[in-house]
């Protein structure tokens, strides 16, 4: 069955971390495979396109009324599906909690995903934004998606392969499937979206925990004398440090990471870093380098800047926070500042990670 929340329209920033927004036409708890196929043919018949959600935590809705049912990913559960000796086949729904899942996975010795512990939001969400931290990215556990495919209406199996994963991005951030019309109007013949169901990850077993290559992590082993953690203390760990520089959503209003870390090519990121030797440089590939959006951001003077009710935090300038109150439009204000204020001091046009409706 399907649940409607409500048939009038809803405060859609009571869904989204960040706390702003406007309002919605409906929203849907969409707890079982019936109840999505339900909620898209009444998207259909009524005429009204569908947004797919998970938790909210990486979603920022303008305050406009939008024309939209919302279907909320509610399904779901952790199943082992294959196991040998070294590897774990293991099936998420969608609707499960990141975090439930890495905890579990911590629990049973399955190794792959400890070092993106705390992440907030749904395992659906996960491969959407190819979600990373401290050296590790989700791309290198996912083995099969699957996956409804709104150019074809039916469930597909997407192997990793085929996921097109880059830095924050997949094939399926490339074709949305969070923003979709009524399948009746996805015209023939060309890519509607994906609305992902369930992923398959393959973790590993019984093998020696390799400690995230990230500055605060291997310092904080050092000095503990601990040269070969568990997962447990490596889940921990990366917990404790991302609590110091990452505000809890449900205390402090906010989405994560706001922008995208800068991929630039080597001979830019030398040039920069010939000007601000400080400045860290993360090789990505041959020809290209990571610099940190968060360090252009501090340099230019704006952590903890505000304007309004909206801020930049002042335990990392990565992230943007609603001190209480802010609407979307103070939001966009300041997001625009900082992009202006880098663009003008280092010449890179920031991009957002968050997603924008």
């Amino acid at each position: 069955m399907w649940y409607i929340i409500s048939n009038m329209s809803v405060d859609i920033s009571k869904f989204s971390t960040m706390k702003v927004g406007g309002s919605v036409t409906d929203i849907r708890k969409i707890k079982d495979k019936a109840s999505l196929l339900q909620s898209i043919e009444s998207s259909a018949r009524l005429r009204v396109p569908f947004f797919v959600l998970g938790e909210g935590s990486n979603t920022i809705f303008r305050d406009i009324e939008h024309s939209l049912i919302v279907l909320k990913m509610e399904n779901a559960g952790i199943s082992i599906e294959k196991s040998d000796r070294k590897n774990t086949l293991v099936r998420v729904g969608a609707g499960e909690r990141w975090d439930n899942f890495v905890k579990w996975s911590v629990e049973n010795n399955f190794s792959g995903i400890e070092a993106l512990s705390g992440i907030p939001g749904t395992v659906g969400a996960s491969p959407i934004q190819n979600i990373g931290a401290y050296g590790s990215e989700v791309k290198n556990t996912i083995a099969l998606i699957e996956a409804y495919d709104t150019t074809v209406d039916e469930f597909v199996n997407i192997p990793r392969e085929r996921c097109g994963f880059e830095y924050r991005n997949s094939v399926f951030k490339k074709n949305p499937g969070r923003f979709i019309p009524p399948p009746s109007r996805v015209p023939r013949g060309k890519v509607g979206g994906f609305i992902i169901w369930s992923v398959y990850f393959n973790l590993c077993r019984n093998s020696v925990p390799v400690i995230p290559k990230y500055k605060d992590i291997i310092e904080y082993f050092e000095e503990k004398n601990i040269s070969a953690p568990n997962l447990n203390q490596i889940r921990e760990t990366v917990l404790e440090i991302r609590a110091r520089k990452l505000p809890d959503p449900s205390v402090i209003p906010s989405c994560g990471s706001f922008f995208k870390n800068p991929i630039l090519t080597n001979e830019a990121a030398d040039n920069l870093k010939f000007k601000y030797p400080e400045m860290p440089v993360f090789p990505v590939s041959r020809d290209r380098s990571k610099i940190s959006a968060g360090w252009l951001i501090e340099k230019a003077g704006l952590k903890g800047y505000a304007e309004n009710n909206i801020g930049v935090y002042e335990h990392n300038a990565l992230v943007l926070i609603n001190r209480g109150g802010g609407s979307f439009e103070d939001l966009d204000n300041l997001r625009n500042r900082i992009k202006e204020k880098i663009l003008s001091a280092f010449g890179i046009m920031l991009e957002e990670e968050v997603n924008i409706v």
